[in-house]
């Protein structure tokens, strides 16, 4: 009787190691901050009040120095405009040659910087398509971590908690014996 109750600790023990590893590992994992927070800040208290009684522990504060580099390009278009000049004592004529020719190198000049923005609108266009894209994969990649977390420690939970119940019953056993 004394085996089966050491075998249902055993198993017990076991089991809630499994437990401990499968939280440590989610928290390791996915949280932030102290598994107890309680804990954490009665060690802290602890640390405090032997820095404050054995002043010899404390350790000096070391400053090192940071550097910090902040780069930028800014690219502008400058159109400037080059014609005929268009003299003011010529006859009607040829102002209005002149004129025409004026009109006709603005309309191409036009033409350009539309064909240039429709580029750009293009390549901005592009940019947006594979931003969409990362952003579908990174929502993939959370939705199989968040599946990953749940099932992963979730089996090794399911393991302990059936550990602990077998060994809860064989350590019954004994005790349920010596009723009957």
């Amino acid at each position: 009787m004394l085996a089966l109750t050491l075998l249902g600790l055993t198993l017990t023990l076991l089991g809630s190691g499994f437990a401990c590893v499968a939280l440590w590992r989610d928290h390791r994992a996915y949280g932030d901050g102290p598994v107890f927070p309680w804990l954490a800040g009665a060690w802290q208290w602890l640390r405090q009040q032997s820095f404050r009684l054995l002043p010899w522990l404390r350790r000096p504060a070391t400053v090192s120095p940071q550097t910090t580099s902040v780069s930028g390009s800014v690219e502008t278009t400058w159109a400037v405009f080059v014609g005929p000049e268009i003299p003011e004592d010529a006859p009607l004529e040829k102002q209005v040659a002149l004129l025409v020719q004026r009109v006709n190198y603005i309309e191409k000049a036009a033409r350009d910087d539309r064909a240039r923005h429709n580029q750009d609108i293009g390549a901005m266009q592009d940019e947006m398509i594979k931003l969409g894209e990362r952003l579908d994969q990174a929502d993939r990649d959370v939705e199989r971590l968040a599946k990953d977390a749940a099932v992963g420690t979730a089996r090794l939970q399911l393991r302990g908690l059936l550990l602990v119940g077998v060994g809860t019953i064989l350590m019954a056993i004994p005790t349920l014996s010596d009723l009957l």
